[in-house]
């Protein structure tokens, strides 16, 4: 009788965690990931960027890391995630200023001809073009 009451109760406990209601889990919590519900506009200093049309603040390291932080993906959208791998407007400055005076002035137009001259022309200079590569 031992052996038939404990294969019941085995099967019993089985039933009860089988087919209780689903509970969802918040993984985001599990990997210390919980962001801050602001009920104004502005967000934390370490939690700067704010999904859109939502509360929701994250931090800079959750943005494009494979993980939607906003309810609607938009951390991990790969425009945004494009813009995120683009170099600082002053390194590209740096690096195109660094190339004007190694290798010239009119290094650009060398390597992609007058077409590429006469479309940075109206940019403005290096900053300009730094902007716009950077931006």
């Amino acid at each position: 009788m031992i052996c038939r009451s404990s294969t019941n109760l085995a099967i019993s406990l089985a039933f009860i965690v089988l087919f209780r209601p689903a509970k969802t889990i918040d993984l985001a919590r599990f990997y210390g990931h919980v962001h801050s519900k602001r009920s104004g506009d502005a967000c934390h200093p370490y939690e700067p960027f704010k999904c859109p049309g939502e509360a929701t603040c994250i931090s800079i390291q959750y943005l494009c890391d494979g993980a939607p932080d906003c309810r609607d993906g938009y951390d991990e959208d790969p425009r945004l995630c494009t813009a995120a791998r683009r170099p600082p407007v002053e390194e590209t400055a740096s690096f195109l200023q660094s190339l004007l005076a190694s290798h010239g002035p009119n290094y650009l137009e060398k390597l992609f001809g007058s077409k590429a001259r006469d479309a940075l022309a109206p940019l403005g200079g290096v900053n300009m073009v730094a902007i716009a590569l950077s931006g």
